[in-house]
């Protein structure tokens, strides 16, 4: 499987970001037409938790960066294990 560094690199600086990756509202203007956005964090070999928990998985950017996200969303769709 060959895998592949989709944006940003690690410990790069995120201000800007959303500008960068051309989202829709609310980044840019207003509109009525609804969407989804999804951010996650992996490891290389595709897990998404260590020994059974995801906190050490994203850097401090990464957590800065969903912060950000949530901030701007109308909903937040969590798994049982964040709500516990």
């Amino acid at each position: 499987m060959k895998v592949h560094r989709l944006y940003p690199p690690p410990g790069r600086e995120v201000s800007g970001i959303y500008e960068d990756l051309n989202l829709p509202p609310p980044w840019h203007g207003d509109s009525a037409r609804p969407y989804v956005i999804v951010n996650m964090v992996s490891s290389v070999d595709g897990r998404t938790a260590m020994e059974g928990k995801a906190a050490g998985m994203g850097s401090r950017i990464d957590r800065r960066t969903m912060r950000t996200l949530r901030s701007k969303a109308d909903a937040v769709m969590i798994g049982a294990g964040t709500l516990r």
